[in-house]
């Protein structure tokens, strides 16, 4: 099993009233490791969520595929 990563509104737990567009990543056991909150929505998402402040970093226990050109972080 690997890490998995799922898109959701989610609701800030001190402004109740608040929703950001959030990423949530889940890892081999099945844990949240983190999550992520959309810094710069686009302007239809703006209507329904906050943007977000932070950029995390989170650990990725997947092994390196060599040969990717443009590689991407998950």
């Amino acid at each position: 099993m690997g890490n998995y990563i799922y898109g959701l509104p989610e609701r800030d737990p001190v402004l109740t009233d608040v929703l950001y567009n959030a990423a949530v990543l889940i890892d081999r056991c099945g844990k949240a490791a983190g999550t992520y909150r959309k810094v710069h929505p686009f302007a239809s998402e703006k209507t329904w969520c906050r943007a977000g402040c932070d950029l995390p970093v989170f650990e990725n226990h997947r092994p390196q595929r060599s040969g990717n050109r443009f590689p991407q972080p998950t």
